[in-house]
């Protein structure tokens, strides 16, 4: 990964490792492969010359399915339930905001925690999910976050999807609060089928990212039928132009702004979103269409003739 911000991440390790090794092997490679136009400009202002192939990374699309209010699925969905069907009550159905990704300060969680505390007496039918592995200790301080700027939060800490509880532990606001009063849920991480459903069962996403080269989330909510709000540090313009989803600045204050507008929406104008974010996924991202183009890449570099159109040359 060789955008700017990922560089600056464990900075002087990274710089020791491209003049040992990393900078002679890439120099040396008949062919780049980026998954994105944005990654493939990185790649050039770091100063590679070599060919660079564009290439998205794909998705199951048996796998990723459309969430059930979009489409009917078959009896193998049944009885299956994620942290988000389990949040749900009888006396109050919270609409979810789903974050899912990896928990460093990269993902920039602290400017959606800020623009949630500024929101709170706006939205309060929405309840933020936050689900992903802990990376050096960064969610201990989101929660320290979420604390001093008076949200409710509570964690899982029973990971099975059929018998999922809830607790307030550590949370200093409250010596115990119930999951409808709770504005945050860390819900640790997730996978399979759990992460699949917990895409589903969302509302919205978001990944208020400083930096992606492509980011994998995006086109699986995007799949799951679930709108997608996410930076310009993440290479996903197509979100705005297909009209399924928000590419907005990187901050607080932006961030802030779209989610007002988002989370205003109906449930109805979100799953046109969705179906939309669908159709881009199976139109450009499916593993069908993503395996043709990286045989072809592998082709050219075998022969050196007739290179694809989303080859570049320096």
């Amino acid at each position: 990964m060789l955008e700017p911000g990922a560089l600056q991440f464990s900075r002087w390790k990274k710089q020791l490792a491209g003049w040992l090794w990393q900078n002679r092997d890439l120099q040396r490679s008949t062919c780049i492969h980026v998954t994105s136009p944005m990654e493939a400009d990185n790649c050039r202002k770091y100063g590679l010359k070599n060919p660079i192939a564009v290439v998205p990374n794909g998705i199951d699309l048996d796998e990723y399915s459309l969430k059930g209010s979009l489409f009917p699925k078959d009896g193998r969905e049944a009885g299956k339930e994620s942290v988000l069907t389990s949040l749900k009550t009888s006396t109050i159905q919270k609409r979810k905001l789903l974050f899912l990704s990896r928990i460093h300060p990269k993902k920039g969680l602290t400017y959606l925690l800020e623009a949630w505390a500024q929101l709170k007496p706006f939205h309060d039918e929405w309840q933020l999910v936050i689900a992903g592995n802990d990376d050096g200790g960064h969610e201990a301080a989101l929660k320290r976050l979420a604390s001093k700027l008076k949200l409710r939060w509570i964690e899982s800490f029973n990971q099975s999807t059929d018998n999922r509880n809830f607790t307030s532990k550590n949370n200093t606001l409250e010596s115990d609060i119930n999951v409808e009063e709770a504005l945050i849920v860390f819900a640790g991480p997730l996978f399979g089928d759990e992460k699949v459903k917990a895409y589903q069962d969302a509302d919205l996403f978001v990944l208020p990212t400083l930096s992606e080269n492509f980011g994998m989330v995006v086109p699986e909510a995007l799949a799951c039928g679930t709108p997608v709000i996410t930076t310009k540090g993440a290479p996903w313009h197509e979100l705005t132009e297909t009209e399924s989803g928000w590419w907005i600045e990187v901050g607080t204050e932006p961030l802030r702004a779209c989610l007002h507008e988002a989370l205003a929406k109906s449930t109805v104008e979100l799953n046109e979103m969705g179906l939309r974010g669908r159709k881009l996924v199976e139109d450009n991202y499916s593993i069908a269409s993503v395996a043709k183009q990286m045989m072809q890449v592998y082709e050219w570099c075998l022969t050196q003739k007739n290179p694809p159109k989303y080859m570049s040359f320096f």
